[in-house]
């Protein structure tokens, strides 16, 4: 094919997301007209170490930035937004959102310091960097402790075990995409995934190994904007390095005086 817009890291190549069929690596996917996934026969030759499953049929997938597929990805991002992902953001693991062509890497809290000259936000634990593709927007998601901001929450399963609440901020030099201006998610972990399923209707994928989720809301309006499912098929260790991260981001807010 020619000119693809999208190279999705399992090796998916097209040029429209109203495709209804798609080249991988020798297999074909099948598509509906709005680009969500109804089959796909595949073994990608990838290392994934995280996929997601969201509400309306959005996958993404994460891989190693030294990939072939993430220095496609990196590049399309230094192409576009001229940031060097490996680089100035020291990141070593990149995602796309397929269906909504968002590239994803971390912004570590030294780069939030450097663009708004001052300390990471109250209860930060770690963030995020979103690159709209099609939009040429770009948006820090900011990952922090529970009780560290006041916001409306939403509901979620009972016995689930909140990791992290987001909000997103500008990256500065960049157009914010004002869809993410009033949303707020939750991260959390639960051990039932079928009350998780039942809770908000949906019928997510199970990681092999462990299996996290999210859920956006406006927090103005109060409407549910997105549920996804991360699924960890290889390792538990991610869902793991989340858990050690807000326990240590817990001592150090202790440290200047919060108490989360």
């Amino acid at each position: 094919m020619t000119n693809p817009e999208i190279i999705d890291p399992a090796g998916l190549v097209f040029n429209s997301l109203k495709t209804n069929e798609i080249e991988v690596k020798g297999a074909v996917a099948s598509f509906s007209n709005d680009g969500v996934a109804i089959s796909l026969d595949l073994q990608p030759n990838v290392t994934h170490i995280e996929e997601y499953y969201g509400s309306e049929g959005e996958y993404r997938e994460f891989v190693r930035t030294t990939s072939q597929e993430g220095v496609l990805l990196a590049n399309r991002v230094k192409t576009v937004f001229s940031i060097d992902i490996p680089v100035y953001l020291n990141s070593k693991s990149i995602g796309i959102e397929v269906q909504e062509d968002v590239i994803t890497c971390r912004c570590p809290g030294q780069v939030i310091e450097e663009l708004y000259g001052e300390e990471r936000p109250v209860g930060w634990i770690t963030g995020t960097t979103k690159f709209l593709m099609k939009e040429e927007q770009v948006a820090i998601k900011a990952y922090r402790l529970e009780g560290s901001f006041s916001t409306n929450l939403p509901e979620i399963p009972e016995g689930s075990n909140v990791i992290a609440i987001s909000n997103y901020v500008e990256f500065p030099g960049f157009a914010f995409p004002e869809k993410f201006k009033d949303s707020v998610d939750v991260f959390f972990l639960n051990d039932d995934h079928e009350a998780v399923c039942a809770f908000f209707n949906k019928d997510f994928k199970k990681g092999d190994k462990k299996t996290g989720y999210s859920v956006r809301m406006n927090q103005v309006t109060g409407v549910l904007e997105k549920v996804k499912a991360y699924i960890y098929n290889d390792t538990a260790s991610s869902t793991s390095q989340w858990e050690a991260a807000v326990e240590m981001a817990k001592l150090k807010w202790k440290g200047k005086g919060y108490n989360f």
